[in-house]
């Protein structure tokens, strides 16, 4: 199925659904930044979230774009702000749909990476030109950096016990299994990173 005729069945169902008041294109595809493993990432801003907490938009979903192979729905904190389904369809078509309520919008600072697909209320006529200077790279601010530096010492320090448990359940298991377990990589990380990283 081609992008036309996918933002076209969204569109549609918008239409016929006073709810949803805009549907938004994120990501690379705003742009134009297309290939074949590109996804769908669809947001319908509504008034309210709620009518979609029930399975029937995955009804609809599976009437326009088949069976699912897998789906997630993540914790993005309240889903009457945002409300996310991640899809991948028997197809070969994925889609991140996401809900935003009006009030969740209007709190945020959209990505650049945006195009505005179906705007009933004129209220996304001041988004400029969809791109991707989001994901350019920047000098991080003072705080920026301070943030993400204490972000790698938490996560290093878990991946550390990660890899201590790991090392010890993969060696059961191939001694268990009658499997030969080369460790040597494992254990030199685990050297570096017990010298450096040790709670």
């Amino acid at each position: 199925m081609d992008e036309n005729s996918t933002l076209n069945i969204f569109c549609d169902f918008a239409n016929n659904d006073e709810n949803i008041r805009g549907v938004l294109l994120e990501g690379s595809r705003a742009f134009g930044m297309i290939d074949r493993y590109s996804d769908f990432d669809i947001v319908f801003v509504t008034k309210s979230n709620e009518p979609y907490f029930d399975e029937n938009i995955i009804h609809f979903l599976n009437s326009k774009f088949g069976a699912i192979t897998i789906m997630q729905t993540p914790d993005n904190g309240d889903p009457h702000d945002v409300y996310t389904h991640l899809i991948q369809f028997e197809s070969g078509v994925r889609i991140d749909l996401t809900f935003n309520s009006f009030d969740f919008w209007e709190r945020i600072n959209p990505e650049s990476a945006t195009k505005v697909i179906l705007d009933k209320d004129h209220r996304f006529s001041q988004l400029p030109t969809p791109s991707d200077a989001d994901f350019w790279v920047k000098k991080p601010t003072e705080q920026e950096f301070h943030e993400h530096y204490n972000e790698l010492k938490y996560v290093s320090d878990k991946m550390h016990l990660f890899m201590n448990k790991y090392h010890e359940i993969a060696h059961l298991v191939a001694a268990e299994l009658n499997y030969e377990y080369d460790s040597n990589y494992l254990k030199n990380l685990l050297t570096f990173m017990n010298k450096n990283y040790a709670l």
